[in-house]
């Protein structure tokens, strides 16, 4: 970058190298202790199969439309015009509209190399991390091959085809999967390349449109802490995973950690605002990401933490239950009040509910209650609005350091029934 401007523009451009370190610093410390939970997942991108001598999704776009004109000897220009913009996706549905599934395959294979590829330190630095979730939008085998080789685990391969097994890794105890969200190198079918693919696979299925990839990551994204590696501001994988954030949590659910090359203040500021997203900075040297690995070698070198118990784990995940209820919507409804009948007073604690809020017997009977009533009377209204406030305190308990208090209410579960007797708590 040039200091032309002089002194003053030298020394502003100093401060906020300075400021940026620190940040990056204090994020990096706290992101030590993310990777210690059981349940946080790795989102991988291009840049950590790019070590390993594979392209990034504009180089594997470049050379797709060489390959396609040598192999039908027309020039592509609608493609190229496409790619000129960065329109990747788009500049990818113009190409395979001239080539067929084999031959992308035998593309990605043979001519990119993916079939021939070996993990690189990257990789393996990676498997030593800790997590063993790991959701990635890169073709190739290189992370699964490296973790059976570090960590002696073979991780569980999905791909977006496979439907009846996104109900295994949603699971708040699912460990040991990848979910090959754009496809795998070894099912053509599954590979996620260009705009239709995306609409068709992604915002779709296979089974009728339920949009069971979308739903899937939705689900991980909300419920889980990600961490972002291999990507950049620019990176179109990252782009739509942003996209995806703000679309479908309006920075209202999920923790999220991105490691990005030379991130600034302003555009820390704008993941923050914008995603909830805390970024680790590193710098790049002549377009060189050697302070990538070198963060990696650090996460993976840290002391990792002896659990004497899962105090720590139980409370993250009781604040992040918390969240959820707490954004509960009750829907349409109105207030309902308890009605102590006299025919009712069998028990002395009943005397205490004569005409109160429903949410009185619900937070503070000692014993079972039923909560009976015809269609239409409340009940729902009822009782989603007293889980909501049970998910405020839930959460205000988790973030407070007095967590040797009592535990506030918790909902393991909650059915709406069609039958009169709504609800058992």
């Amino acid at each position: 970058m040039s200091c032309t401007a002089g002194n003053g523009q030298s020394n502003l451009q100093m401060s906020d190298t300075s400021e940026r370190q620190i940040m990056s610093a204090e994020n990096e410390k706290a992101l030590m202790g993310v990777l210690e939970a059981p349940d946080v997942v790795l989102f991988v991108g291009s840049g950590l199969s790019v070590w390993a001598g594979l392209p990034n999704w504009a180089t594997l776009i470049d050379k797709l439309i060489l390959f396609v004109e040598s192999k039908t000897g027309l020039t592509q220009a609608a493609a190229r015009r496409s790619f000129g913009n960065s329109d990747f996706l788009v500049a990818a549905d113009h190409l395979l509209r001239r080539i067929t599934r084999p031959e992308l395959s035998d593309f990605l294979a043979r001519i990119l190399g993916f079939s021939s590829a070996r993990p690189h330190l990257v990789h393996e630095l990676l498997a030593r991390l800790g997590p063993s979730c790991i959701l990635t939008t890169n073709y190739d085998r290189l992370i699964e091959e490296q973790f059976a080789k570090t960590r002696g685990e073979h991780l569980r391969v999905v791909t977006n085809r496979q439907v009846a097994d996104f109900a295994d890794i949603i699971r708040s105890d699912a460990k040991n999967y990848i979910f090959k969200i754009h496809g795998s190198i070894d099912d053509s079918s599954s590979i996620v390349l260009s705009e239709t693919h995306y609409h068709n696979v992604i915002l779709n299925s296979y089974e009728g449109g339920s949009r069971s990839v979308f739903e899937t990551l939705k689900i991980i994204m909300a419920t889980r802490p990600i961490v972002f590696l291999g990507y950049s501001v620019r990176d179109v994988d990252f782009l739509l995973a942003l996209r995806f954030l703000q679309q479908t949590f309006d920075r209202n659910a999920g923790r999220y950690w991105a490691i990005l090359p030379d991130v600034d203040q302003e555009e820390r500021e704008r993941l923050w605002d914008a995603y909830r997203i805390r970024s680790i900075s590193y710098e790049t040297r002549n377009g060189k990401h050697t302070a990538f690995v070198d963060l990696l070698q650090k996460l993976a070198d840290r002391p990792h933490l002896v659990p004497v118990n899962d105090t720590p784990a139980t409370i993250l995940a009781v604040g992040r239950y918390g969240n959820q209820l707490s954004r509960m919507d009750p829907g349409p409804g109105f207030e309902i009040f308890a009605e102590n009948r006299e025919y009712l007073v069998k028990r002395r604690e009943l005397e205490n509910f004569g005409r109160v809020p429903i949410e009185v017997p619900l937070r503070d009977f000692p014993s079972s209650l039923i909560l009976a009533g015809p269609a239409g009377s409340g009940k729902s209204f009822a009782i989603r609005s007293y889980l909501a406030r049970c998910g405020e305190a839930l959460q205000e308990w988790a973030l407070t350091d007095n967590c040797g208090a009592q535990l506030p209410p918790m909902a393991a579960a909650f059915f709406a029934l069609h039958q009169p007797i709504f609800l058992l708590v």
